[in-house]
Formats: structure tokens, sequence, C-alpha cells
């Protein structure tokens, strides 16, 4: 495709769900465009063209492009070997979750690259709400690769996470690679500039809650590189000290002892570019804060 191009849509609008215990699933080899939005599921989440050109800089992109009305995929997954945008945004499940939008229950389990533009195995940028959605398989070595090349943040679940979006019970299962240039690297976001949370409260009232109990394969060739579990960085340096929404909570990290995982959390924190303040600090406290007792 040339603009807009998704393994089962190139366009959605409204709600694209799979009956209960069963995936709408893509099975194509490769989904690409040249220069647009590419998701192994959707291409893109509305027919509106006003911002068809604006590749994951403008803040507002998430906020303008759909007004009411709801949009939601649910129990979709991508198994397609890859997902590629030469130039723009690339998703395993849509290129950009626009604010109104829903992912839940949906997984990818194959290779996204853009060679000019933003990566994330669900969605590369996220201005809404992603919910029980995984990336990856358990027990398998570096069979997906996320990679994107002319970005500033990488992740498994998402490459920025905006101020308005929500990652929720989300996140990396196993056999994933994240490579590049980019400054920042997340378990789940690259950048958190939202709300990132282990758990979630479903329509049922009842609770979910997932363990952060892997972390990718890293390759990246900046040479100032900020890692962490979760978000490789939580918060954006133009706000200074002004009290923001960006948030991490409710995740383990699971992987060794409990002296193991402080050691990891240290070893984090030493790779941010910036001592930890208000801007990444805040996020890293609660994380640390989960293991006290």
């Amino acid at each position: 495709g040339f603009k807009k191009a998704g393994g089962i849509v190139g366009i959605h609008e409204g709600i694209l769900k799979a009956d209960e215990g069963t995936y709408l699933t893509c099975r194509a080899a490769l989904v690409r465009t040249r220069e647009g939005y590419t998701g192994g599921i959707a291409g893109s989440l509305t027919s509106n063209d006003e911002e068809e050109d604006g590749f994951g800089s403008d803040e507002d992109f998430g906020e303008d492009l759909i007004e009411g009305g709801q949009v939601e995929i649910i129990r979709a997954r991508n198994q397609s070997d890859s997902v590629t945008a030469d130039r723009g945004s690339a998703g395993g499940i849509v290129a950009v979750n626009l604010k109104n939008a829903v992912l839940r229950e949906c997984e990818n389990t194959g290779s996204v690259s853009s060679d000019q533009g933003y990566a994330g195995g669900i969605a590369a940028e996220n201005y809404g709400e992603l919910l029980q959605c995984f990336v990856g398989e358990e027990g398998k070595a570096g069979s997906l690769e996320i990679r994107s090349e002319g970005s500033d943040a990488l992740g498994a679940v998402c490459a920025v996470n905006y101020e308005s979006g929500r990652v929720l019970a989300s996140v990396p299962l196993g056999g994933i690679r994240i490579s590049g240039d980019a400054g920042a690297a997340g378990g789940v976001a690259g950048r958190n500039l939202g709300y990132i949370s282990g758990e979630a409260e479903l329509d049922d009232m009842k609770t979910v809650e997932v363990n952060l109990s892997y972390m990718p394969e890293l390759d990246l060739s900046s040479g100032d590189v900020s890692v962490g579990g979760v978000a490789g960085e939580n918060g954006e340096e133009e706000k200074g000290d002004q009290e923001e929404n960006w948030l991490i909570e409710h995740y383990r990290w699971l992987q060794g002892n409990r002296s193991h995982r402080r050691k990891e959390l240290s070893i984090l924190r030493r790779h941010c570019r910036k001592k930890p303040g208000r801007r990444y600090g805040r996020g890293m406290y609660l994380f640390r804060n989960h293991y006290r007792g």
C-alpha cells in the first residue's frame, strides 16, 4: 500500500470484534506501506485525511482525527511475518491508536519495523487505551524484532504513550528483540507521557493483574540510551517541574530473587541520561515502592 495498509482492513471505523474465545487473525507474509501508516490488523482508525502526512510528530494528532463515536478492536491477533513502513509509523495491531480508541485483548507475534518513524508491538503511538494486549510468545528466543530507524523511542508494546494514553495490563511475553537508533527503550513503552499500569478493571468489575517477567533483548546503536523495564523515559523534559499526569504503577518485576530485582532497578536507573528527579523519579519510585514490605 501507499498511504494506509492493514493486514485485515486499510481504514477502520467503529467496532472490529471476534467472538468470545476466538481471534480475528492476520497471517499475511508482509504488510507494508511506502509512505504512511501500517498495522498488522488496521492501517488507520479513521478515514479523515487531514493529517495523513504527519508521521508521529504532532501530539494533537490523537485528539483531532475522530470526533465522538467509540472505535474498538477486540480480540485481534497479528501473525504476519512482517509489518513494515518505509516512512511512517508501524504497529503490530495499528500504527496509531487514537484518543477515543480501544485495543482490547490483542496479540502480536510478528516483526514490526519502520525505516523512518515509530514502531511498536501493538501500536507505534498510543493516545487511547491498550487493554490486556500482549507481544511475543513465552519461551521463544529472538523470533520477533521491533526495529525503528530515525525515531527517538522504542517499546515492545508501544513506542510512545502520550498524555491521554492508557496502557493497562499489557506486557511483552518473550522472544523479542528491540533494535534501532532510538535514545529511549522500554519493556512496555519507550517513552511514557500518560498512564501505564499492570492492573486493569474490566467491565464486569473484575480486576486483572499481569506480572512483568520478561525484558526484550536490546540492540541499539545510539551511544546515549535510557532503558527501563517498563518505560525508558517517564515524563517530558520540557514540562520542567510542573506536576503532570505521567504515572507507572502496579507492576512487579519477577526475574530473580528480591535482591536481584533491586540490583536490576539500580542498573536501569544508572542508564538514564539524567539523574532521577521529577522527570524519572516518580515512575521509578512507584516501581521500587512496590517491593517494600
